[in-house]
């Protein structure tokens, strides 16, 4: 109660810095930021079909994260974030990283902002090469992961929502499973002998019985973690990280 009552304060107590002064600092703080994308669409219409304004307000997190820090942690969540963005609008993945504009200027004769769309197109492309957020990264992926190898059993680890996009990708890119079996490990008890997408779903204690021939990790946020728990099976299940280091997650 005591923090519910300080925080009540914050709409009664009259604030030390004037309307004015509080104006000019909002102003001056959107100035240093530059133009920003206001999501008008009014550049629609590519004529090679890149979703320009889909793009273009994604990339505001770019714009408004400009003096951020460049460690690689930091870099990954603006990432992240940008690509979750044009995964929500768009609906899908870009094509690949090479960016197919043909530099006609029709989108930034439209743009009420006048901003160097070209310019933040052509990053959002080489970002997405860089981070996995292409068919292409994730057809070279999968292939290296799966595709090209001669598994018969294979296994994924955990279940969920996560692995099901998972499948879906792996589905859209090469079609029907070529694997004799395939099955789920997870650690929740609830799950155990449950059928999701088309699989059993056994617990980790089962690794050893079933012995896939490999085991793929289709976490984002945890993937570390499991493949340090999955590791003891190494000598004799190949263990796989879904995603390289620099990877956005695919939601």
């Amino acid at each position: 109660m005591a923090e519910l009552k300080q925080n009540l304060q914050a709409f009664t107590t009259p604030s030390p810095i004037t309307d004015k002064a509080r104006m000019h600092r909002v102003n001056t703080a959107v100035k240093s930021i530059g133009n920003i994308c206001t999501g008008c669409r009014y550049c629609e219409g590519c004529p090679v079909d890149i979703p320009v304004p889909t793009i273009v307000y994604a990339a505001n997190i770019l714009a408004l994260q400009k003096n951020s820090s460049d460690n690689a942690e930091t870099q990954k969540q603006i990432n992240a974030e940008l690509f979750r963005t044009i995964r929500r609008e768009h609906g899908q993945l870009l094509d690949s990283s090479e960016n197919p504009c043909i530099h006609c200027g029709e989108c930034e004769r439209k743009c009420t902002q006048k901003l160097n769309i070209t310019k933040i197109v052509d990053e959002v492309y080489q970002r997405a090469g860089q981070c996995g957020f292409t068919f292409d990264a994730w057809r070279l992926r999968f292939n290296e992961l799966l595709h090209a190898k001669p598994y018969r059993i294979i296994g994924f680890y955990p279940g969920g929502g996560y692995l099901s996009k998972v499948l879906t990708l792996y589905q859209q890119l090469f079609g029907d499973f070529p694997f004799e079996k395939r099955v789920i490990f997870d650690s929740n008890p609830a799950l155990k002998g449950r059928i999701i997408n088309n699989m059993e779903v056994f617990s980790p204690g089962d690794i050893t019985n079933i012995n896939p021939d490999c085991i793929l990790i289709c976490n984002y946020n945890f993937q570390d973690e499991i493949y340090k728990s999955l590791e003891k099976y190494s000598d004799t299940i190949d263990i796989l990280p879904l995603h390289e280091d620099n990877y956005v997650p695919l939601t």
